[in-house]
Protein backbone atom coordinates (compact mmCIF):
# COMPACT_ATOMS: atom_id res chain seq x y z
CA UNK A 1 0.00 0.00 0.00
CA UNK A 2 1.26 3.51 -0.78
CA UNK A 3 2.44 5.14 2.45
CA UNK A 4 1.70 8.76 1.40
CA UNK A 5 -0.52 10.52 3.98
CA UNK A 6 -3.43 10.76 1.58
CA UNK A 7 -3.65 6.95 1.58
CA UNK A 8 -3.26 6.21 5.29
CA UNK A 9 -4.45 7.06 8.73
CA UNK A 10 -1.46 7.60 10.95
CA UNK A 11 -1.15 5.14 13.81
CA UNK A 12 0.98 5.25 16.89
CA UNK A 13 2.68 2.89 19.28
CA UNK A 14 3.07 3.96 22.88
CA UNK A 15 6.33 2.09 23.04
CA UNK A 16 7.79 4.16 20.23
CA UNK A 17 6.19 7.58 20.55
CA UNK A 18 5.78 9.89 23.51
CA UNK A 19 2.47 11.29 24.65
CA UNK A 20 2.91 14.62 22.85
CA UNK A 21 3.55 12.93 19.50
CA UNK A 22 0.58 10.61 20.01
CA UNK A 23 -1.61 13.66 20.60
CA UNK A 24 -0.31 15.22 17.39
CA UNK A 25 -1.18 12.06 15.43
CA UNK A 26 -4.71 12.18 16.82
CA UNK A 27 -4.83 15.84 15.84
CA UNK A 28 -3.84 15.05 12.24
CA UNK A 29 -6.31 12.21 11.93
CA UNK A 30 -9.18 14.28 13.30
CA UNK A 31 -8.49 17.58 11.55
CA UNK A 32 -9.40 17.63 7.87
CA UNK A 33 -7.72 20.95 7.04
CA UNK A 34 -4.47 19.99 8.72
CA UNK A 35 -4.42 16.61 7.07
CA UNK A 36 -5.06 18.09 3.62
CA UNK A 37 -2.28 20.61 4.19
CA UNK A 38 0.14 17.78 5.00
CA UNK A 39 -1.05 15.80 1.98
CA UNK A 40 -0.14 18.75 -0.23
CA UNK A 41 3.56 18.14 0.53
CA UNK A 42 3.31 14.70 -1.08
CA UNK A 43 5.76 13.13 1.35
CA UNK A 44 5.95 9.69 2.99
CA UNK A 45 4.49 8.62 6.30
CA UNK A 46 7.99 8.51 7.78
CA UNK A 47 8.52 12.18 6.94
CA UNK A 48 5.28 13.06 8.71
CA UNK A 49 6.23 11.00 11.76
CA UNK A 50 9.64 12.69 11.84
CA UNK A 51 7.91 16.07 11.81
CA UNK A 52 5.36 15.73 14.60
CA UNK A 53 6.83 18.37 16.97
CA UNK A 54 7.03 20.91 14.13
CA UNK A 55 3.51 20.06 12.97
CA UNK A 56 2.17 20.56 16.48
CA UNK A 57 3.89 23.97 16.82
CA UNK A 58 2.56 25.01 13.43
CA UNK A 59 -0.98 23.93 14.23
CA UNK A 60 -1.24 25.69 17.57
CA UNK A 61 0.23 28.85 16.07
CA UNK A 62 -2.22 29.08 13.17
CA UNK A 63 -5.18 27.86 15.24
CA UNK A 64 -4.96 31.11 17.22
CA UNK A 65 -5.63 32.93 13.95
CA UNK A 66 -9.06 31.33 13.59
CA UNK A 67 -11.81 33.97 13.60
CA UNK A 68 -9.13 36.66 13.33
CA UNK A 69 -10.40 40.14 14.22
CA UNK A 70 -7.51 42.16 12.83
CA UNK A 71 -3.97 42.89 13.92
CA UNK A 72 -4.75 45.14 16.88
CA UNK A 73 -6.98 42.46 18.43
CA UNK A 74 -4.48 39.67 17.82
CA UNK A 75 -4.40 37.37 20.85
CA UNK A 76 -0.83 36.22 20.30
CA UNK A 77 2.09 37.45 22.34
CA UNK A 78 3.88 38.24 19.05
CA UNK A 79 1.08 40.03 17.25
CA UNK A 80 0.71 39.30 13.58
CA UNK A 81 3.16 36.40 13.51
CA UNK A 82 1.91 33.27 11.80
CA UNK A 83 3.77 30.19 10.57
CA UNK A 84 4.02 27.69 7.74
CA UNK A 85 5.63 24.31 7.14
CA UNK A 86 8.38 23.56 4.63
CA UNK A 87 10.41 20.52 3.69
CA UNK A 88 13.91 20.44 5.13
CA UNK A 89 16.92 20.48 2.82
CA UNK A 90 17.52 16.76 3.22
CA UNK A 91 13.84 16.00 2.60
CA UNK A 92 13.54 13.87 5.73
CA UNK A 93 11.15 16.08 7.70
CA UNK A 94 9.04 19.21 7.73
CA UNK A 95 10.00 22.28 9.71
CA UNK A 96 7.85 25.14 10.99
CA UNK A 97 8.77 28.70 10.04
CA UNK A 98 7.55 32.00 11.43
CA UNK A 99 6.18 34.64 9.07
CA UNK A 100 4.04 37.80 9.18
CA UNK A 101 0.30 37.26 8.72
CA UNK A 102 -1.53 38.91 5.83
CA UNK A 103 -2.53 41.87 7.99
CA UNK A 104 0.97 42.46 9.32
CA UNK A 105 2.41 42.24 5.79
CA UNK A 106 0.22 45.17 4.73
CA UNK A 107 1.32 47.21 7.76
CA UNK A 108 5.00 46.41 7.25
CA UNK A 109 4.74 47.50 3.64
CA UNK A 110 3.18 50.84 4.64
CA UNK A 111 5.82 51.37 7.34
CA UNK A 112 8.46 51.43 4.61
CA UNK A 113 7.20 54.96 3.86
CA UNK A 114 8.61 56.08 7.23
CA UNK A 115 12.15 57.05 6.26
CA UNK A 116 13.36 57.57 9.82
CA UNK A 117 11.74 56.84 13.17
CA UNK A 118 12.98 57.55 16.69
CA UNK A 119 10.30 55.17 17.94
CA UNK A 120 9.31 51.62 17.12
CA UNK A 121 7.60 51.88 13.73
CA UNK A 122 4.86 49.46 14.74
CA UNK A 123 4.13 51.68 17.76
CA UNK A 124 3.17 54.38 15.26
CA UNK A 125 0.59 51.99 13.81
CA UNK A 126 -0.84 51.29 17.27
CA UNK A 127 -0.86 55.01 18.16
CA UNK A 128 -2.79 55.70 14.96
CA UNK A 129 -5.64 53.50 16.14
CA UNK A 130 -5.39 54.76 19.72
CA UNK A 131 -5.74 58.32 18.46
CA UNK A 132 -8.77 57.29 16.40
CA UNK A 133 -10.29 55.61 19.44
CA UNK A 134 -9.67 58.68 21.59
CA UNK A 135 -11.40 60.86 18.99
CA UNK A 136 -14.35 58.49 18.73
CA UNK A 137 -14.78 58.15 22.50
CA UNK A 138 -14.62 61.92 22.99
CA UNK A 139 -16.49 63.03 19.88
CA UNK A 140 -19.05 64.93 21.97
CA UNK A 141 -16.50 66.39 24.37
CA UNK A 142 -14.81 69.74 23.82
CA UNK A 143 -11.13 68.79 24.18
CA UNK A 144 -8.08 70.42 22.66
CA UNK A 145 -6.62 66.98 21.88
CA UNK A 146 -9.58 65.91 19.73
CA UNK A 147 -9.67 69.28 17.99
CA UNK A 148 -5.94 69.26 17.24
CA UNK A 149 -6.02 65.63 16.13
CA UNK A 150 -8.68 66.52 13.59
CA UNK A 151 -6.75 69.62 12.57
CA UNK A 152 -3.58 67.55 12.06
CA UNK A 153 -5.51 65.16 9.87
CA UNK A 154 -6.95 68.03 7.83
CA UNK A 155 -3.50 69.54 7.33
CA UNK A 156 -2.07 66.24 6.12
CA UNK A 157 -4.91 65.74 3.66
CA UNK A 158 -4.94 69.39 2.60
CA UNK A 159 -1.25 69.42 1.78
CA UNK A 160 -1.98 67.26 -1.24
CA UNK A 161 -5.06 69.08 -2.50
CA UNK A 162 -3.49 72.52 -2.90
CA UNK A 163 -0.22 73.86 -4.26
CA UNK A 164 0.50 76.62 -1.76
CA UNK A 165 2.62 76.09 1.34
CA UNK A 166 0.74 74.60 4.28
CA UNK A 167 1.81 75.46 7.80
CA UNK A 168 2.38 72.62 10.18
CA UNK A 169 1.58 72.65 13.88
CA UNK A 170 3.71 73.45 16.89
CA UNK A 171 2.00 71.61 19.72
CA UNK A 172 2.84 72.48 23.30
CA UNK A 173 1.93 69.74 25.77
CA UNK A 174 2.82 69.14 29.39
CA UNK A 175 2.40 65.40 28.87
CA UNK A 176 2.91 62.94 26.00
CA UNK A 177 -0.37 63.71 24.22
CA UNK A 178 1.31 65.69 21.42
CA UNK A 179 4.11 63.15 21.00
CA UNK A 180 1.67 60.25 20.85
CA UNK A 181 -0.58 62.15 18.46
CA UNK A 182 2.33 62.74 16.09
CA UNK A 183 3.30 59.08 16.18
CA UNK A 184 -0.23 58.25 15.05
CA UNK A 185 -0.13 60.95 12.37
CA UNK A 186 3.16 59.52 11.11
CA UNK A 187 1.41 56.26 10.33
CA UNK A 188 -1.46 58.18 8.72
CA UNK A 189 1.05 59.85 6.38
CA UNK A 190 2.58 56.45 5.61
CA UNK A 191 -0.91 55.07 4.98
CA UNK A 192 -1.38 57.88 2.45
CA UNK A 193 1.73 56.49 0.69
CA UNK A 194 3.69 59.64 1.48
CA UNK A 195 7.33 59.51 2.55
CA UNK A 196 7.53 60.76 6.11
CA UNK A 197 9.74 60.71 9.21
CA UNK A 198 9.41 61.23 12.94
CA UNK A 199 12.44 62.20 14.99
CA UNK A 200 13.15 63.28 18.52
CA UNK A 201 15.15 66.51 18.37
CA UNK A 202 17.83 64.99 20.58
CA UNK A 203 18.15 61.94 18.30
CA UNK A 204 18.42 64.13 15.22
CA UNK A 205 20.78 66.87 16.37
CA UNK A 206 22.81 65.88 19.45
CA UNK A 207 25.35 63.76 17.61
CA UNK A 208 26.15 66.67 15.30
CA UNK A 209 28.08 68.26 18.16
CA UNK A 210 30.21 65.15 18.74
CA UNK A 211 34.01 65.27 18.53
CA UNK A 212 33.93 61.88 16.81
CA UNK A 213 33.79 62.52 13.05
CA UNK A 214 32.25 59.13 12.31
CA UNK A 215 29.34 59.92 14.65
CA UNK A 216 28.88 63.33 13.03
CA UNK A 217 28.96 61.77 9.55
CA UNK A 218 26.28 59.25 10.55
CA UNK A 219 24.11 62.05 11.97
CA UNK A 220 24.54 64.08 8.77
CA UNK A 221 23.44 61.08 6.72
CA UNK A 222 20.20 60.88 8.71
CA UNK A 223 19.65 64.63 8.34
CA UNK A 224 20.24 64.40 4.59
CA UNK A 225 17.86 61.45 4.32
CA UNK A 226 14.91 63.26 5.90
CA UNK A 227 15.51 66.93 5.11
CA UNK A 228 13.20 66.81 2.09
CA UNK A 229 10.56 64.31 3.18
CA UNK A 230 7.14 65.82 2.40
CA UNK A 231 5.99 65.45 6.01
CA UNK A 232 8.26 65.59 9.06
CA UNK A 233 7.33 65.24 12.72
CA UNK A 234 9.93 66.69 15.10
CA UNK A 235 9.25 65.83 18.74
CA UNK A 236 10.64 66.93 22.11
CA UNK A 237 12.11 70.15 20.70
CA UNK A 238 14.08 71.81 23.47
CA UNK A 239 15.49 68.56 24.84
CA UNK A 240 18.44 68.56 22.44
CA UNK A 241 21.80 70.06 23.38
CA UNK A 242 21.82 73.85 23.31
CA UNK A 243 25.23 74.30 21.68
CA UNK A 244 25.64 77.04 19.09
CA UNK A 245 26.60 74.56 16.38
CA UNK A 246 23.37 72.65 16.84
CA UNK A 247 21.07 75.68 17.00
CA UNK A 248 22.62 77.98 14.41
CA UNK A 249 24.44 75.62 12.05
CA UNK A 250 21.89 72.82 11.81
CA UNK A 251 18.50 73.25 13.54
CA UNK A 252 17.39 76.70 12.32
CA UNK A 253 18.78 76.31 8.75
CA UNK A 254 17.19 72.85 8.58
CA UNK A 255 13.75 74.21 9.44
CA UNK A 256 14.12 77.24 7.15
CA UNK A 257 15.18 75.01 4.27
CA UNK A 258 12.07 72.86 4.66
CA UNK A 259 9.84 75.92 4.73
CA UNK A 260 11.51 77.30 1.61
CA UNK A 261 10.86 74.05 -0.25
CA UNK A 262 7.21 73.89 0.82
CA UNK A 263 7.63 70.87 3.09
CA UNK A 264 5.22 70.52 5.99
CA UNK A 265 6.71 70.19 9.47
CA UNK A 266 4.98 69.31 12.73
CA UNK A 267 6.74 70.05 16.01
CA UNK A 268 5.93 69.04 19.57
CA UNK A 269 7.55 70.47 22.69
CA UNK A 270 7.07 70.95 26.39
CA UNK A 271 8.00 74.61 25.80
CA UNK A 272 6.12 77.38 24.00
CA UNK A 273 7.94 79.16 21.19
CA UNK A 274 8.72 82.11 23.49
CA UNK A 275 9.96 79.76 26.22
CA UNK A 276 12.11 77.99 23.65
CA UNK A 277 13.68 81.32 22.69
CA UNK A 278 14.53 82.01 26.33
CA UNK A 279 16.00 78.51 26.60
CA UNK A 280 18.18 78.92 23.49
CA UNK A 281 19.34 82.54 23.56
CA UNK A 282 20.07 85.45 25.87
CA UNK A 283 19.89 88.29 23.33
CA UNK A 284 16.57 89.57 22.05
CA UNK A 285 17.58 89.58 18.38
CA UNK A 286 18.29 85.84 18.34
CA UNK A 287 15.08 85.12 20.21
CA UNK A 288 13.10 87.10 17.63
CA UNK A 289 14.82 85.30 14.76
CA UNK A 290 13.89 81.92 16.22
CA UNK A 291 10.32 83.03 16.86
CA UNK A 292 9.92 84.47 13.36
CA UNK A 293 11.37 81.31 11.79
CA UNK A 294 9.05 78.98 13.68
CA UNK A 295 5.98 81.15 13.16
CA UNK A 296 6.56 81.02 9.40
CA UNK A 297 6.42 77.24 9.27
CA UNK A 298 4.09 76.26 12.11
CA UNK A 299 1.03 77.43 13.95
CA UNK A 300 1.42 77.23 17.73
CA UNK A 301 -1.30 75.48 19.69
CA UNK A 302 -1.46 73.99 23.16
CA UNK A 303 -2.93 70.67 24.33
CA UNK A 304 -4.32 71.23 27.79
CA UNK A 305 -5.99 67.87 28.35
CA UNK A 306 -5.06 65.09 30.76
CA UNK A 307 -3.08 62.23 29.14
CA UNK A 308 -5.15 60.18 26.66
CA UNK A 309 -2.74 57.25 26.56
Amino acid sequence: MDDKPNFINLKYDNALLNKSNNETIDLINNNKDLKEYLISFNVSKDVILNSLPAIKRYYFNVSKCKNCDGLLNCKKEDKGISSYLSLTYDGKSLEDNLCPCKYLRVILNLLKNIQYCSYDRQDCFEKYYQVGKAIKNNSNVDTSFVYLARLSYSLLKGKYTQDNFVKGLYLVSENLNAENLFQGMTFLAAKMNVNTAIAKASDLFNNLASYDHSIVDEALEILEKIKDVPILFLTELGFEKKSTIIKDTYLIPFLMSRQGKGKITFISSFYSINELGDLYYKDRKSKELLSNTLNKIVEERKIIDIPFF
